[in-house]
């Protein structure tokens, strides 16, 4: 069994249109530093409790007025030169600013950081983004939120898209034991004959994984739980007349599982 892992998401603002994302379209394979139109392409990262997203560039804290916003750090990585990450704000009115954040626009073509003005080149290739312009403790060359932007999570910390850990192996492993068909001779037991057997050539190894799948399935289970969980409440709720809450879909929660 072979399986293609992701490297890295990037993203290009676009001028008419969008991917779904409200941001621009998404690359697999960054084609270069610039799409064909001429725009940026930034790397795009997120915070996995919430699902954020953000976007990877380099500044030049040295420039003052409309500071261009690299897409990679370059050969030499000066002190005057710090990783930054750019929350675009969300257009639903949602966002608070708080704390250090600086507010400012981001022109995909030019790639410069306008903080007076948007929009000036009457098309839409200016991004508004949130972004923090300290720095944080450890981490000279690194500006980033204290806490998320988006859910006010503490202890923040973006990460980008490559595939790594056991979580993705588990999804292969059971997308591979659902889709094998059931033995004829089993269909009364709960797996009805499937089956998945695993080898590896380190003990350690063996047993870190089967550590992070039972953990993964365990999970996976849990949110499947929950689902139905939530479905049974509202459909309680609706029954009876009732405001459905998080007090009583834990009990709910327990009626499932249990």
């Amino acid at each position: 069994m072979h399986f293609r892992e992701v490297k890295y998401l990037w993203l290009k603002r676009q001028r008419h249109e969008d991917a779904g994302l409200g941001l621009g379209r998404v690359y697999l394979r960054r084609p270069g530093t610039r799409c064909k139109c001429g725009g940026m392409i930034y790397e795009l990262m997120n915070e996995r409790s919430c699902g954020a997203l953000f976007l990877r560039g380099y500044l030049d804290v040295s420039e003052y007025e409309k500071p261009f916003v690299w897409n990679e750090p370059g050969i030499q990585f000066t002190d005057s030169l710090k990783e930054v990450l750019f929350y675009p704000i969300p257009k639903d009115g949602c966002f608070r600013r708080t704390g250090n954040m600086q507010i400012a626009w981001l022109n995909s073509i030019t790639g410069h950081l306008d903080k007076f003005h948007g929009e000036s080149d009457g098309e839409n290739s200016c991004l508004q983004v949130a972004y923090c312009d300290k720095e944080i403790k450890g981490r000279p060359d690194l500006w980033t939120f204290s806490t998320c932007p988006k859910c006010d999570k503490m202890r923040f910390d973006a990460t980008d898209f490559v595939t790594k850990g056991n979580e993705p192996f588990f999804n292969l492993v059971s997308e591979q034991f659902y889709v094998q068909p059931p033995v004829s001779e089993y269909k009364e037991q709960e797996n009805q004959g499937r089956k998945v057997l695993l080898f590896s050539d380190s003990r350690q190894r063996a047993a870190v994984l089967a550590r992070d799948l039972t953990r993964a399935a365990d999970e996976w289970a849990m949110k499947k739980a929950l689902t139905v969980a939530a479905s049974e409440l509202q459909e309680w709720a609706e029954g009876n007349d009732k405001e459905p809450t998080l007090d009583i879909l834990y009990a709910v929660f327990l009626k499932v599982a249990y």
